[in-house]
């Protein structure tokens, strides 16, 4: 008979290997950041600290040690510890010393802030990146209940209701009539239009973020930083304007559409005195009902024209695009607010414009201080609203707080200014009590809460969201990372609430709620015979 000769288990050997080459990779990256290898910045910002270096390497003497492979093979045991300790001595000697190949690595920390979001990505949506699930649209569910789960027909303003968010595996728009039912579906879906817009973005990394439902059942609506989109009821297409609209629409009474767009600044070009480095620019779009642009206003431009340039600075002489310092102090995965990745490019959002409106001939003697046509922007960033005169172009009033990072500014016919105040503490509303809704009176800047939650009933919203004040005064308050809709009434009670719950864990996000009135609910009976 043959002798069979065992086979040697490599097991020990390979779970060896990885152990110690793993705090070895740590210390040779580390050095990457341009700090000193012991202070292992770049991963601790993704919780690995020098003791899981040391317990992954004792890990692995442990495997080693009480396994037979060790009697066999203790020259590769100390040709991979050696190799460890070199490469760890050498890490801090990059580090402190600046040595080769410090310069090579440390051309710039953008490139470690395009790094560190890129595992970051990975980790907290590596789901979304196989196209296994839809991770960076979902948050856990923090209500129970699906659909309408609350409805008080005798409170709560009748009408049917717009809502853009995300359902099963795409963006969508529907409108519901006040039980949740769907009245209308338009189809949206980034995939059917990606060839036309050109970019490679899928439904899993796209939002529509601002719409407008029109009288004849169209709808006009932006791929959030891709394009502008005007589509029948019948979810055929009227055009595609293909700039980075975002946020916001506001229809005026021309029947033109404005709406925010943005253009980046790469470390370069020098437009404004002061500001270095790669950043957004943001601009007021008016587009025609044909999707033509018939004019743009440069907010960073408005400001400098106005005198108000300052604001822009927080404090500072200089903005200096330093992204990697703004990551270290990143809280969380969501964090990280006040920059973006373009083209593999770190920029700066310096004011994040997130809502615009035009003040109308007949609100206009409500606001002695301005203007019929005058323009209404909140930008998030510096946590201010401003006013712009359209025939100078120039900003001619701002208000920075007490509201912080605050979304959805409108004039009211009271003479007020009502907005979303986020109010973000990392802390789920824990440090600063959560979101809120107020209203600020332009005259005496004097800021008023109508709305805010409490322990029983939280509202809390870090990024995002909505909010209509109604025809009986109630307000309709959207909820982006909750996946929520909901209206409350002057006195604070809930009347009527949607979940757009994705799983029995999760919801999915909804960018927008508005309610029209109650004949748009007619437009159900409009039919598309013979239409795809």
């Amino acid at each position: 008979m043959p002798i069979r000769v065992p086979k040697r288990r490599a097991t020990p050997r390979v779970i060896a290997a990885i152990l110690l080459a793993i705090p070895m990779a740590i210390a040779v990256l580390s050095s990457l950041s341009g700090q000193a290898a012991d202070k292992f910045i770049f991963f601790s910002s993704l919780g690995v600290t020098r003791t899981h270096c040391i317990a992954l390497s004792g890990a692995a003497l442990a495997t080693l040690t009480f396994s037979k492979w060790i009697r066999r093979n203790i020259s590769f045991i100390y040709f991979v510890t050696s190799l460890t300790l070199v490469a760890m001595i050498y890490g801090f000697a990059i580090g402190r010393y600046k040595i080769y190949p410090f310069q090579l690595f440390n051309a710039g920390d953008q490139q470690v802030a395009e790094v560190r979001i890129a595992v970051k990505d990975w980790i907290y949506n590596w789901q979304d990146n196989l196209k296994l699930r839809p991770s960076r649209q979902l948050r856990p569910a923090t209500r129970p209940g699906s659909g309408v789960i609350v409805h008080n027909r005798q409170q709560m303003l009748a009408g049917p209701t717009l809502i853009s968010g995300f359902w099963n595996d795409s963006v969508g728009v529907k409108l519901i009539d006040e039980d949740g039912a769907i009245l209308h579906e338009w189809h949206v879906a980034y995939r059917k239009f990606r060839h036309i817009i050109k970019d490679d973005t899928d439904d899993f990394n796209v939002l529509v973020h601002g719409a407008i439902l029109l009288p004849d059942g169209d709808i006009v609506f932006n791929y959030e930083n891709h394009a502008m989109i005007r589509m029948d009821w019948c979810s055929e297409v009227s055009w595609i304007l293909p700039e980075p609209a975002h946020h916001s629409l506001f229809q005026d009474e021309k029947q033109h559409f404005w709406v925010p767009v943005r253009k980046i600044h790469d470390e370069n070009t020098k437009h404004y005195p002061l500001l270095d480095g790669a950043y957004y620019e943001d601009f007021l779009a008016e587009i025609s009902p044909e999707g033509k642009i018939l004019r743009q206003f440069s907010i960073i431009d408005a400001m400098y024209k106005g005198g108000f340039e300052a604001a822009l600075f927080n404090g500072r002489g200089r903005i200096m695009v330093d992204n990697w310092q703004m990551q270290q102090h990143m809280p969380d995965k969501n964090a990280g607010d006040d920059f973006d990745i373009s083209n593999g490019e770190v920029v700066a959002d310096i004011t994040h414009l997130n809502s615009v409106t035009i003040l109308s001939e007949e609100n206009a003697s409500h606001f002695p201080m301005f203007k019929a046509g005058d323009i209404l922007v909140s930008l998030r960033n510096l946590s201010m609203i401003a006013v712009i005169r359209p025939e100078t172009g120039q900003v001619v009033w701002t208000q920075i707080g007490p509201f912080l990072r605050q979304h959805d500014a409108h004039f009211l016919d009271d003479g007020t200014i009502l907005l979303y105040d986020n109010r973000p503490d990392w802390s789920n509303g824990q440090e600063l009590g959560g979101s809120r809704i107020a209203v600020i009176d332009p005259l005496t800047r004097q800021l008023s809460i109508i709305y805010q939650g409490n322990t029983s009933d939280p509202f809390y919203a870090r990024i995002g969201g909505k909010v209509q004040q109604l025809e009986n005064k109630n307000l309709l308050i959207s909820d982006f990372e909750s996946g929520r809709a909901f209206e409350v009434t002057p006195a604070g009670e809930t009347v009527w609430e949607f979940i757009n719950r994705y799983d029995k864990t999760h919801i999915a996000r909804i960018t927008q709620a508005t309610r029209y009135p109650s004949q748009f609910a007619g437009l159900s009976e409009k039919t598309c015979a013979g239409r795809r």
